[in-house]
C-alpha cells in the first residue's frame, strides 16, 4: 500500500489556487496525481502534486516577467519612459547629423508625404558601423516597413551607386 495522496484542493501555493483534481489530464506517473490550478493572472493549468509540494509559484507568467527583468540592464524596456527616452535619442542623432545648409522644409515634406505603411529611411545610416550619413533630403528614401526592418541599419553600396548615377 502506497502513501496517501495529499488533498491540495482549496490551497493557495504561490500565485496558484488549487481548484481540484484534474481527472481529464493523463498523469505521467502513477505516483503523482494532477491538480487543476488557476493562476492569479487568470490562466488555468494542470500541475503534478509533487510539483505543488516543491512550491511551484505560478503558471509560468512570473518566470517570463523574471526573464525580461534579468535580460535588461535597467528593467524599463517596454515602458512609456523607455519609449520616450529612445525617441529623444533618435531625435538627438538626427539633429547632430543635420548640417546647417540642409533644407529643413524639404525634409519635413518628405516625412509628411510618406505613403501609409512605408518608412522614411536613410540611404547611408546616421549611425552606421563603417560610415555615418547626414540627415539631408538627398539621403532619404521611402521603403516598405518589411524592407526597412530587414535592412537593420546597414549601408548598401548598391543603393548609393544607383542614387549617385
Amino acid at each position: 500500500m502506497g502513501r496517501p495522496c495529499i488533498d491540495w484542493a482549496g490551497r493557495k501555493i504561490g500565485l496558484l489556487m488549487v481548484i481540484g483534481r484534474d481527472l481529464s489530464a493523463p498523469s505521467g506517473s502513477a505516483k503523482h496525481a494532477k491538480w487543476l490550478c488557476e493562476c492569479s493572472c487568470g490562466k488555468r493549468t494542470s500541475v503534478f502534486s509533487n510539483t505543488l509540494g516543491r512550491g511551484v509559484l505560478s503558471c509560468g507568467c512570473e518566470r517570463n516577467k523574471d526573464l525580461k527583468r534579468r535580460n535588461t540592464k535597467h528593467g524599463l524596456y517596454g515602458t512609456s519612459l523607455y519609449e520616450n527616452l529612445m525617441s529623444a535619442k533618435k531625435r538627438a542623432v538626427k539633429m547632430r547629423a543635420m548640417p546647417k545648409w540642409a533644407n529643413q522644409e524639404r525634409i519635413k515634406d518628405i516625412y509628411k508625404n510618406c505613403p501609409k505603411g512605408w518608412h522614411v529611411d536613410h540611404i547611408v545610416p546616421l549611425q552606421g558601423k563603417n560610415v555615418c550619413g547626414l540627415h539631408v533630403e538627398n539621403n532619404l528614401q521611402y521603403l516598405t516597413a518589411k524592407e526597412n526592418c530587414g535592412k537593420k541599419n546597414k549601408f548598401d553600396e548598391g543603393m548609393l551607386n544607383a542614387f549617385t548615377s
